[in-house]
């Protein structure tokens, strides 16, 4: 089963199925251009977004957010602490549109 949607940055050109280390079949997204393909797991990205929300959740809260807990330097008009939560929740919706793309293809 092909198919084929466009994303802002790359392109995700075919899914398909293909077997695992353990032999089990799982869904493969390839990214690029068709000249340089390269195949990431489904199993990737969920573990891409386990991550980067672990890191989310512990650089908002209490020991972590010391790190960013300043109001200079001004980075696009906003206090250090505002332009880091801001940057933290963008890179979150793109990889959680990565991860509904990756999820939902296939399905009718």
């Amino acid at each position: 089963m092909f198919s084929a949607q466009r994303i802002h940055a790359f392109q995700i050109i075919h899914t398909h199925k293909a077997l695992d280390e353990t032999g089990a079949s799982t869904r493969v997204l390839q990214f690029g251009s068709k000249r340089g393909l390269a195949l990431v797991s489904i199993r990737v990205v969920r573990g891409l977004v386990a991550a980067y929300m672990l890191v989310f959740a512990l650089a908002t809260t209490w020991p972590g957010a010391q790190v960013f807990n300043r109001p200079e330097p001004f980075v696009m008009g906003l206090p250090f602490n505002l332009f880091v939560l801001a940057s933290l929740i963008t890179v979150a919706l793109g990889l959680l549109a990565l991860l509904y793309v990756s999820e939902t293809r296939g399905r009718p």
